[in-house]
């Protein structure tokens, strides 16, 4: 009987583990109407997620936290970044925003000033079925008007993904939707 308790009690201390989305990227293709598509994989547990981000974006990180960069953009970033669910959510919208000015600061560069809320766009894009919710930014740093949104996905119970999108103010519209358009192009498979 012993030897099947150790077994079994491993099994559940790390089954949450196995569920957690990976950020690492690995090549791979997909084939799509006769034709190897090159994709990145992610693990997910038992599952491999595919996902087409545009082909010239250069990547680096992992883990939980992935970030890519545009080649025909200096100064902008996409990144995917899983974090604590709580953590993830922002805080009611208020007339002066200030409690969501201080929750947006932990995304934005150190010496981000003017912090502004733009916008609010409800469900941009889904993952498996579980919608997102958009949250738009602007602010100056390095003596530049940026801008950036957080799009939100609770994928898990404990765990939410979240997509930053950031560019200077005159890029950010066409960057922002090809983003938002690669996110599409998710798949999860056994």
């Amino acid at each position: 009987m012993k030897s099947l308790v150790l077994p079994f009690l491993f099994c559940i201390a790390s089954a949450p583990l196995l569920l957690a989305l990976d950020l690492t990227p690995i090549s791979g293709t997909r084939e799509l109407e006769g034709l190897a598509v090159p994709v990145v994989n992610f693990t997910d547990g038992a599952e491999k997620v595919a996902w087409q981000p545009p082909s010239e974006w250069k990547m680096s990180g992992g883990g939980k936290h992935l970030t890519l960069y545009p080649q025909e953009l200096t100064q902008a970033a996409v990144d995917l970044e899983l974090v604590d669910r709580k953590a993830a959510q922002p805080p009611p919208l208020t007339p002066d925003f200030e409690d969501l000015t201080k929750w947006v600061k932990s995304f934005l560069p150190s010496d981000a000033t003017e912090v502004t809320y733009l916008e609010e766009v409800t469900c941009p894009f889904s993952l498996r079925n579980v919608s997102s919710r958009e949250l738009q930014f602007s602010y100056l740093s390095q003596a530049s008007r940026f801008s950036t949104s957080i799009s939100i996905v609770d994928l898990y119970p404990s765990d939410s993904l979240l997509l930053l999108v950031t560019a200077q103010k005159d890029d950010f519209a066409a960057l922002r939707r090809q983003a938002i358009k690669s996110m599409f192009h998710w798949s999860w498979e056994r």
